[in-house]
């Protein structure tokens, strides 16, 4: 367990203290994830420690581990929600090169946290409070990213009979797994891999398939 300096003196209100200590441990935190410890591994004697509090000031301020990831995370899944809402809020009939934008850009966001953010994914097999809070923001996105079907879909720009809630839903299934398993520990050059992989199964599933494009010709001949 690596060292970390003192904590600084914390002051205001119970809740400017508890908001002070989370932001001394996140880089505590992602030292420990980044040296290749899985957070499952971690305690808070040891989180202490390293970041130069006692047991005592740790469980004031989080009943658990589980509530310390969730608090240290908080503004990480923040931040990445923007990234991914950028999609949701897009026009509704993108580019192939605007879509490549967008999806760059939520890779890039996992990658800049992808310690913490991993650390989250693997906390929702075992940490009920985690897992929660976790789905609820995944449902958000889900929602968000439905609008921007429907819209699409309304307007002419996606094909008639889209589903915007199940295609939506698998997206962004495909995606929390895809930078969990894939993306999460990759080259530069994986990463770009990656992204133009995704970019060209999106579009082609989603934006290249438009009402213009007709029926298939399985069912032109009526079968």
């Amino acid at each position: 367990m690596s060292g970390g300096r003192s904590a600084r003196i914390l002051h205001g209100s119970r809740a400017d203290r508890r908001r002070q200590l989370v932001e001394h441990l996140i880089p505590v935190v992602e030292r420990e994830l980044d040296a290749g410890r899985a957070f499952a591994e971690l305690t808070a004697d040891e989180l202490a420690s390293a970041g130069g509090i006692s047991r005592t000031t740790f469980y004031v301020y989080f009943e658990d581990m589980g509530a310390l990831l969730r608090a240290v995370t908080q503004g990480v899944q923040a931040d990445f929600v923007a990234v991914v809402r950028r999609w949701a809020q897009a026009p509704p009939g993108l580019t192939r090169q605007e879509l490549r934008v967008i999806l760059g850009d939520v890779v890039a966001a996992y990658r800049r946290h992808e310690a913490l953010l991993g650390a989250v994914m693997d906390a929702c097999g075992y940490d009920l409070g985690v897992r929660e809070a976790f789905f609820a923001m995944v449902g958000e996105i889900e929602g968000d990213l439905a609008r921007h079907l429907r819209d699409g879909r309304a307007a002419g720009a996606l094909a008639a009979d889209l589903d915007p809630d199940a295609t939506a839903a698998w997206l962004i299934a495909m995606f929390e797994r895809g930078l969990h398993l894939r993306v999460r520990g990759s080259t530069d050059a994986d990463a770009e891999r990656f992204t133009e992989a995704v970019t060209r199964l999106v579009f082609q599933g989603v934006y290249a398939g438009g009402p213009a494009s007709g029926p298939s010709p399985a069912q032109g001949r009526g079968t």
